[in-house]
């Protein structure tokens, strides 16, 4: 299966430049297969984060309103309560 390519003008610093070339050596890859491999695990990784906080939002959402424990947890601490003890 043949995909299509289109050509991006990309200017780059120099250190990246080279490491992305060092990087391509050495995976024996060209230039332009290792920059869209990159990008396209970089941006799988950013979709998967955002997946992950929408799921963490929804459970809250279905859990409902919780109280706030802060203050039975100060008074612990400066009563210096133990647990298990």
């Amino acid at each position: 299966m043949s995909v299509k390519l289109k050509p991006l003008n990309l200017m780059l610093n120099e250190a990246l430049f080279v490491q992305l070339q060092q990087t391509a050596q050495q995976q024996q890859m060209s230039l332009s297969e290792i920059a869209s491999l990159l990008l396209a695990q970089q941006l799988a990784v950013r979709h998967e984060g955002e997946s992950l906080l929408q799921s963490i939002q929804q459970l809250r959402d279905s859990l409902g309103q919780k109280s706030d424990s802060t203050e039975i947890i100060r008074r612990g601490r400066d009563q210096a309560w133990k647990i298990g003890y």
